[in-house]
């Protein structure tokens, strides 16, 4: 990384400032955070699942834990915050909120020595109330640790390398192997870091030798992590792998490889759903990009990138270089996981966006000085009236919160509480125990029982099929029943309406599943 000296101090932002702006922006992450979680209606519903492996790791089963398909150190850090917090559920939201207020700290970090540190507080600023951002990082899930540890990676590896320093490379290939073991896409910060180092020597800025050493600097430390993880997976599969949740040859190769369905999935007339074309996908893939990053934050993002260049502004080329690589490099993933798994989600879409968050920032006044150029040719065209930075700022700034900061502290879920509710009288109730059949697994963590997952399948067979798994009771969104055809009229004739819940213009319903007849039960 380049660093450019007029990007170092600008007026005014002496150390002081620059720690004042930071405490101010850490504060009012963590706030959106907590608001957020407290206006939360339900867990995220991988949040149960991150919370038994913790379970797992307090009782002391590592090898169970460490068998389960979802990376191990945000559990266990989880674990670690147990101890001080005392309950398992606010000890995950704990970890979430701070990794999530860090990262602003971690992203202002990354784009300050390329665009200077007011357009770092602004990407700080956008990070802290992006809508996305807030909620990934103010639930139990594991996207607030990753995206601190991602952003610390890049910042480390970025300024590893002009001049190469194979100690601080070493460390970047720590956080990465660190970001990996939360979760498995963290390992594409390696590809980030061979790209670098290779544009470099490609460039003639970088001597082959001293990138081979830095290069292996930055393997070093991810092999540190990284490796006893797989050791530990290849005892469990049997087989070298880079995650168990999906496979690396099926997203490198985009599933023409592995195109097989996960055993279990066909078993009591699962339904398939009709073959998706690659057009279906990318028009997926596409509103999935935009809603993920936000229109806003896209549409500023590029302004930002082509007005930096135009201008050639000090430090943009290097930025853009890293912006540019980890985008490019990302999406190709991001299709890979598109078109073997079938589906990609916001939150594979953001962190690598967050990246480019630089360019946003310097956007922000442009966009503020647009809008008032074009009111003053509307409404006063002979006016000689300029407007100042600062009202340029003022008016950008305000409209980007204005669009954000409501979205973030929003209720969520919402259309969950019913179901919660249910679950939870079940759970308080004097009934018999048994596992709960439901769509989400968060339902059966509600009630304290075990979860069974609803199939879409005959309703001569639900019964059968619940009774095989053990499920005693369904909870269950009355909204969600006609997605399970066969469920309605099993629920109709054969179960037992045990308790109903109205919640936020929904209803839920507990429903016993019918005991096996005493003669056929030998």
């Amino acid at each position: 990384m380049r660093s450019d000296p007029r990007n170092q101090r600008d007026p005014g932002t002496r150390p002081s400032v620059e720690v004042a702006i930071l405490v101010a922006l850490v504060g009012l992450a963590g706030a959106l955070r907590v608001i957020s979680w407290n206006r939360t209606a339900a867990l995220f519903n991988d949040g149960p699942l991150y919370l038994g492996i913790s379970r797992l790791m307090g009782a002391g089963d590592w090898s169970g834990a460490l068998a389960h398909d979802y990376h191990p150190l945000y559990p266990f850090l989880t674990l670690l915050a147990n101890f001080a917090a005392g309950d398992w559920e606010r000890a995950a939201v704990a970890v979430s909120i701070l990794s999530g207020s860090a990262s602003v700290v971690l992203l202002y970090a990354l784009v300050r020595p390329y665009l200077g540190p007011r357009v770092a507080a602004l990407a700080g600023l956008v990070l802290a109330m992006h809508p996305h951002a807030v909620d990934f990082s103010a639930d139990v899930q594991s996207e607030g640790l990753y995206l601190a540890l991602f952003l610390g990676a890049l910042l480390a590896i970025s300024r590893s390398l002009d001049p190469p320093r194979p100690a601080l490379a070493a460390w970047g290939g720590v956080l990465c192997g660190l970001a990996y073991l939360t979760r498995p896409e963290g390992i594409g910060v390696l590809g980030v870091a061979g790209a670098l180092g290779a544009w470099r020597v490609l460039r003639g800025r970088l001597p082959l030798g001293r990138a081979v050493v830095w290069g292996a600097a930055v393997l070093a430390g991810v092999l540190l992590f990284v490796t006893p993880y797989m050791t530990a997976m290849r005892v469990e599969t049997g087989s070298w792998v880079l995650s168990q949740k999906k496979s690396a040859v099926g997203i490198a190769t985009m599933g023409r490889i592995e195109g097989r369905i996960r055993a279990g999935d066909e078993s009591w007339g699962a339904q398939r759903q009709a073959p998706r074309t690659s057009v279906d996908r990318m028009v997926d893939l596409g509103d999935t990009i935009v809603s993920g990053a936000r229109y806003e934050v896209l549409v500023l993002m590029v302004l930002g990138w082509v007005v930096a260049r135009r201008r050639r502004l000090a430090g943009s080329g290097d930025y853009g270089e890293l912006v540019a690589l980890s985008l490019m490099l990302y999406f190709v993933a991001i299709l890979g996981l598109v078109f073997s798994a079938g589906y990609v989600s916001r939150r594979h879409i953001l962190p690598p966006v967050i990246i480019g968050f630089g360019f946003v920032g310097y956007a922000i006044p442009i966009f503020g000085r647009g809008l008032l150029e074009v009111g003053r040719r509307i409404l006063a065209p002979n006016s000689p009236w300029a407007p100042t930075a600062g009202v340029a700022l003022a008016l950008g700034l305000s409209i980007v919160v204005a669009l954000a900061v409501p979205k973030a502290i929003r209720p969520s879920r919402t259309n969950s509480l019913a179901e919660r509710r249910a679950a939870e009288w079940l759970r308080g109730s004097s009934l018999s125990p048994g596992a709960v059949a439901a769509v989400k697994h968060r339902v059966a963590y509600y009630a304290g029982a075990s979860f069974v997952p609803l199939r879409a399948i005959p309703e001569k067979e639900v019964t059968e099929y619940l009774r095989a798994r053990g499920a005693r009771y369904v909870v269950v969104d009355e909204e969600e029943i006609p997605e399970y055809p066969g469920l309605r009229g099993a629920a109709d004739r054969e179960m037992r309406l045990l308790h109903r819940e109205n919640a936020a213009d929904h209803s839920a319903s507990v429903y016993e599943v019918p005991a096996l007849p005493i003669g056929e039960a030998g």
